[in-house]
């Protein structure tokens, strides 16, 4: 697998790629959804050790989401307990456009690795409930962000950027 730009490369783009303009929550969730998440740091080592997540992060990474939603989803039906696979479930399904269960994969992930994806999963749950209309649900998501991340701004910026266009 190629490696990824760090995570803080990956904000930067997407801050840069959506600009200044509030614009409308919906065609803001669908600007910010053109650019996947690609926070992949699996070291060789891992790799070896963990073919089930190799193979579902491979099909992630490819884009073939649907194949990555079934391999994750077998990930944790092996292991009950594993936040990342939910994470990219999370993920694999927003790209899918399943937003229901995106959401309830993005709440699986907190409540396992809640110190790796909190503000990542409540930046996601917010961009489902904009896609499906529910731009009320986003709202308390995105103050999470504003409330709470302090180490990652363009969270932050970004997050504000939505609520912006939310409330016009």
């Amino acid at each position: 697998m190629k490696k990824t730009p760090s995570f803080f490369a990956f904000l930067l783009l997407l801050s840069v790629f959506i600009g200044c303009n509030p614009g409308d929550p919906n065609q803001l969730a669908d600007e910010y959804l053109k650019i996947p998440y690609r926070e992949l740091n699996m070291t060789d080592k891992q790799r070896s050790n963990f073919p089930e997540m190799t193979k579902a992060m491979d099909a992630y990474v490819t884009g073939d989401y649907t194949s990555s939603s079934t391999q994750f989803k077998a990930i944790i039906d092996s292991y009950k307990d594993e936040g990342v696979s939910y994470f990219y479930m999370g993920l694999s399904d927003m790209y899918l456009k399943k937003y229901p269960e995106a959401i309830e994969d993005f709440k699986q992930s907190i409540a396992f690795k809640p110190e790796l994806y909190d503000y990542t999963c409540n930046w996601y749950t917010a961009l489902a409930y904009i896609k499906m209309g529910q731009n009320d649900k986003a709202i308390p998501h995105l103050k999470y962000i504003l409330e709470h991340d302090l180490d990652k701004p363009l969270y932050k910026d970004n997050a504000n950027k939505l609520l912006n266009a939310i409330k016009k």
